[in-house]
């Protein structure tokens, strides 16, 4: 057990020593780099110490901890229009109405280059590839908008149109 929660705090704060020193790229990303890379790590010391030991379970829960706390906080915090639009109500100073919500929105996305960093993560990630001046879904993009729809028509989650 001490081992799991050694291996997900070094994970934690490998991952925003990396952010701090190296901003930008891809927060989820990054910090399953880091969860991988920790958990290999990890298991590999604990072996080395105890070979009849739970090292693979443990590097496994530490893996698996690491990613349920990036894909739950920071990237939730990163990439989440509640979170900006609870922060920008916040700083106000009185009431916003729904309309400077909307333009808060507006800015942020599209002024704040949200579309391009959208289309970036997606051609890094293989499910779009570009095609002339505009874009296609691969293959591997087409089985992922199947998946989600499957998804959100399971869990009757927003539109699975």
């Amino acid at each position: 057990m001490k081992s799991i929660a050694v291996g997900f705090l070094t994970s934690i704060v490998l991952l925003v020593l990396w952010r701090h020193l190296i901003p930008g790229g891809f927060i989820f990303y990054q910090g399953m780099s880091v969860a991988i890379i920790g958990a290999a790590v990890q298991g590999l010391m604990q072996y080395r110490r105890q070979p009849q030991s739970s090292y693979a379970k443990d590097a496994l829960l530490t893996l698996l901890l690491v990613y349920a706390f990036v894909f739950t906080i920071p990237t939730t915090v990163d990439r989440s229009y509640s979170v900006r639009m609870i922060e920008h109500v916040a700083a106000a100073d009185g009431v916003v109405s729904k309309d400077e919500i909307s333009l808060m929105f507006q800015r942020y996305f599209s002024d704040g280059g949200g579309v391009e960093r959208r289309l970036e993560e997606q051609l890094a990630t293989g499910t779009m590839q570009r095609e002339g001046d505009g874009y296609i879904a691969s293959p591997a993009g087409r089985f992922v908008a199947g998946a989600f729809r499957a998804v959100a028509i399971i869990f009757a989650c927003g539109s699975s149109k």
